[in-house]
């Protein structure tokens, strides 16, 4: 049953838009996707730069791999359109943050810190601006082997 009509005028700020779809591999396991786009109505600023109204916000991607019991066997998530923004590494604080980034040899780039919330831990994402398309560049000169950091390639 649809809602009923809104009972004043109002425009339209920001939608996000949530897909799941379930499979049924060939080994007999279970994938279930999800896939979240956020997008604003109006052209906005960050990092310096204009976000045209429309263009996804961020894009994310999940998968859960099943059993008949629905015991998790296997997890994958990715995020895209996060403004460039590739993730080495998160943390459990920001100096930690801070003190890997020094150990890194990545001449050029500009460290962003993330403050974030996972299961109820606060963590510090560690983050450099590049285009999406070099994320596997960035990955392979910080010496990281992980799916996380190679999203973009």
């Amino acid at each position: 049953m649809p809602l009923p009509p809104p009972d004043t005028a109002r425009e339209p700020l920001h939608t996000r838009q949530v897909t799941c779809t379930g499979y049924r591999r060939a080994d007999g396991l279970w994938d279930i996707e999800g896939h979240i786009t956020d997008r604003k109505s109006y052209d906005f600023q960050r990092d310096g730069r204009t976000v045209p109204s429309g263009d996804p916000i961020h894009e994310m991607w999940i998968r859960l791999t099943l059993d008949n019991r629905l015991t998790v066997k296997a997890v994958a998530a990715v995020t895209d359109a996060a403004g460039d923004l590739v993730q080495i590494g998160a943390y459990s604080s920001e100096a930690a943050a801070r003190a890997a980034w020094a150990r890194l040899d990545l001449d050029g780039l500009t460290p962003v810190y993330e403050a974030a919330e996972v299961g109820g831990r606060r963590l510090t994402r560690l983050k450099v601006r590049a285009p999406a398309a070099g994320a596997a560049a960035v990955c392979a000169a910080a010496g990281i082997d992980d799916p996380w950091c190679r999203r973009g390639a």
